[in-house]
């Protein structure tokens, strides 16, 4: 019988160290998993055994950060496949685990490898509160922040990295004469700052996610606006008023020729199928998109990156799409882009059916959203 590879790695003056046993394709282990491993997790898997998945570790793992660094000796392995067992973030025999950790009992090693790294979402976690305080435990009277209290600096350390979504506003500046900021929406020295609009002690107590969390997961000051009406509390409607390139009839039915173009280098023929009978300004249309709705040009959607190049299982499931479902998947120049899921055009626009699918949805997607907007593309699954 083979025995567990043991992976080791000092931070901060601790030692972790982890022991790997196979997996099957679902994440659980193989039957013929090493006894070493088997003797360590046995027993909390007797009443934990829904926890020891691929998923489970994939949201927790903070190895994923270049940050926290690679593990010794296998810089060419996918740290996906790199699996901890139970007691090497959890102790069972802790006293004092500390606020929101009762029920968790991580190690105190963990918890700091956590906190460094940005491939965590700390938010609504009481355990992750060392990410941005100096202590476990921070107040109101003493909140203890991190980088001498610089708001902008502590959220943007995960916000202007690639485990996490970008901000599309920018801070650390005075707001224009266009705009005009209540006083409900505090200014930091005169200049705007990520909690001019977020207030994140809301997150004080992650029991908070029940409720405020579901209907304010971003810890916006006025959760109850619209996004557009949210931005509209600070700017001036009429100076900030655009566009919307969605709007693509007029109230009798026509074309309006000016929305066309604000994507396309001349009027398309809606006759003409395929995305071979159009033409764009630029080079990648993908920038139309993100240009009005930034932060999902990654991880989107379920997690993943789409704006790829298909893979011929994916590519054969799109290229017979209109046959099989009735639906066009529409790629540009090879690669999957935002149209490929969401039809951009006003409903009555495009007249042939399989082209057309979607412009009647919210969100614009052009199946049904759910399980079949992913089969559509995954046939094989």
């Amino acid at each position: 019988m083979g025995c567990c590879r043991r992976n080791k790695i000092i931070f901060a003056g601790f030692t972790l160290v982890f022991l790997i046993g196979p997996t099957t394709a679902s994440g659980a282990l193989k039957p013929e998993t090493p006894i070493a491993a088997v003797e360590v997790l046995a027993p909390c898997h007797d009443c934990h055994q829904d926890y020891y998945t691929k998923a489970h570790y994939e949201g927790i793992n903070p190895f994923l950060d270049p940050l926290v660094g690679k593990w010794p000796g296998s810089a060419d392995k996918d740290q996906h496949d790199v699996r901890p067992t139970c007691l090497d973030c959890h102790t069972p025999h802790d006293s004092s685990p500390g606020k929101g950790n009762e029920k968790y009992l991580l190690t105190q090693q963990y918890l700091q490898l956590a906190a460094l790294s940005r491939s965590i979402n700390p938010h609504w976690r009481d355990v992750m509160c060392i990410s941005c305080h100096k202590q476990a435990t921070p107040t109101r009277e003493n909140p203890a922040l991190l980088y001498d209290g610089d708001i902008n600096t502590i959220c943007n350390r995960c916000h202007h990295s690639a485990f996490a979504m970008p901000e599309m506003h920018p801070v650390g500046i005075t707001p224009s004469k266009n705009t005009h900021v209540p006083a409900e929406m505090p200014l930091r020295e005169g200049r705007l700052t990520c909690e001019t609009c977020h207030k994140s002690s809301l997150q004080e107590n992650a029991l908070n996610k029940v409720s405020v969390g579901r209907q304010n997961p971003y810890f916006l000051r006025k959760s109850e606006l619209s996004r557009d009406e949210f931005c509209f509390v600070c700017h001036v409607f009429e100076s900030y008023r655009r566009l919307n390139p969605h709007k693509q009839l007029d109230d009798q039915g026509k074309i309006i020729e000016g929305s066309c173009l604000f994507c396309h280098a001349y009027r398309p023929d809606v006759s003409l199928f395929g995305p071979k009978n159009v033409s764009f300004i630029v080079v990648d249309p993908n920038v139309y998109c993100v240009g009005c709705h930034p932060g999902f040009e990654q991880k989107h959607p379920a997690g993943g990156s789409h704006l790829v190049k298909p893979s011929e299982v994916i590519l054969q499931a799109l290229s017979t799409s209109v046959e099989r479902i009735g639906v066009e998947l529409p790629l540009y120049n090879g690669l999957i882009g935002c149209s490929t899921c969401h039809n951009p055009h006003e409903e009555g626009v495009i007249k042939i059916s399989a082209a057309a699918q979607g412009g009647q949805r919210k969100n614009k997607l052009r199946l049904m959203p759910g399980i079949i907007q992913c089969t559509g593309c995954h046939w094989d699954k």
